[in-house]
This record gives structure tokens, C-alpha cells and sequence, in this order.
């Protein structure tokens, strides 16, 4: 149905976004990227956005299966860890050489990630909640905070307490970010 939906609307292609996908899932994953293939035909692109603690034994095979790989090198630190870079400059470097060492030139496609986390640090519990650009400049304003751009990472923040007592934080992305990337991306 999904190579029909593509002929029929005349996109160019498909991607594949499949996330947190099981270790033991890794092969039908494949499996399916096949049949798709197969169902596309030649002419649509078949394009697969990867997570960036795939193993190398599967970027390689993904990217045997597809037109193109997007990379997304980006939640470094997320909803499970402590305040920190979105994707810190030296993560990402060795992130992306790992990915594009199993991929062949020409395949590979950055993703880039704009957005952030706000962690709220509330005693004993901490709350974490994914935010947008849009977000993360209101909260600025909000509570009358400026960002910082941390350059060891080269990822910005901000950070406040509020007149309850609780600590801010919001990691983010934005366009100096982006381009640092794609800087590093194309060596």
C-alpha cells in the first residue's frame, strides 16, 4: 500500500523512519526495507532516517537497501539524562565518522535537529519536557535570561531559577549549531 500511495500521489519517494527498533528486529527491518524496494520499483527514492547508535553491520546494510541514509546524530543527552548538549561538537564528530565510515559516498544525508530540552529540577524529581525554538525564545523572555553558547560543545543554553525555587535548564540547537555540523559532516 505505501509504494502504491507513492505512484499513485507522485512523491518522489519514501523514507523509513523506524526508531528504537529492538536489536533482534534489526534483520526484519532489513527484510522489509527489501520488500519495499521491490514494491517501489527503480524510479521512487527509498530513503531511511538512522538512529546514531546503530550498529555499523546495519548502517551498512540499510544503506545497501536504500537510495539515501539521514543521519540523525542529535539527543546526546535526552529525556533520560542529566542537563547537557543536545549534540556537543566533539559527540557529533565522532558520531558521524563512525556512521559514515560504514556508509558509501554519496549516500549519506545530515538530519538536522532544531529543538531542545528543558530539564526542571524540582527536589527529588526532575522533569523534562522537549521544547521548540519558539519555546526556548519565550522562555527567555519569559523569565528574563539571555543564552550562553557553550563553545566546548558549540551547542547554546539557558538556565534560571524561578521564583518557586526551581532550577531551569534548556539545551537546544540553533542555526550557529547547524552549521558547525554541517562543517563537520563535510570533513
Amino acid at each position: 500500500r505505501l509504494a502504491r500511495a507513492v505512484r499513485d500521489s507522485g512523491y518522489a519517494g519514501i523514507t523509513v523512519d523506524f526508531e528504537s527498533v529492538p536489536d533482534a528486529e534489526y534483520a526484519r527491518v532489513a527484510d522489509f526495507l527489501d520488500d519495499l524496494r521491490a514494491a517501489l520499483g527503480s524510479g521512487p527514492l527509498l530513503t531511511q532516517a538512522i538512529q546514531d547508535y546503530l550498529p555499523p553491520k546495519w548502517v551498512s546494510t540499510y544503506a545497501d537497501k536504500c537510495d539515501k541514509l539521514i543521519l540523525m546524530v542529535y539527543d546526546e543527552h535526552y529525556q533520560k539524562d542529566d542537563p547537557g548538549p543536545v549534540a556537543g561538537r566533539d559527540w557529533f564528530t565522532e558520531v558521524t565518522a563512525r556512521l559514515l565510515a560504514a556508509i558509501p559516498s554519496g549516500k549519506a544525508m545530515m538530519g538536522l535537529a532544531a529543538y531542545g530540552y528543558e530539564w526542571r529540577d524540582a527536589g527529588n524529581a526532575t522533569v523534562i519536557e522537549h521544547v521548540t525554538a519558539g519555546d526556548v525564545w519565550s522562555r527567555s523572555r519569559a523569565n528574563h535570561v539571555l543564552p550562553f553558547f557553550d563553545t566546548d560543545v558549540s551547542n547554546p543554553w539557558l538556565a534560571w531559577t524561578g521564583a518557586d525555587s526551581i532550577d531551569h535548564f534548556i539545551w537546544y540547537m540553533d542555526a550557529t549549531t547547524a552549521a558547525d555540523e554541517m562543517r563537520i559532516a563535510r570533513g
